[in-house]
């Protein structure tokens, strides 16, 4: 995992 991933799961998490 790297910038994409971290980005992916922080968007999950920000949205939610």
């Amino acid at each position: 995992m790297g910038k994409l991933g971290d980005a992916f799961v922080d968007n999950s998490k920000w949205k939610h």
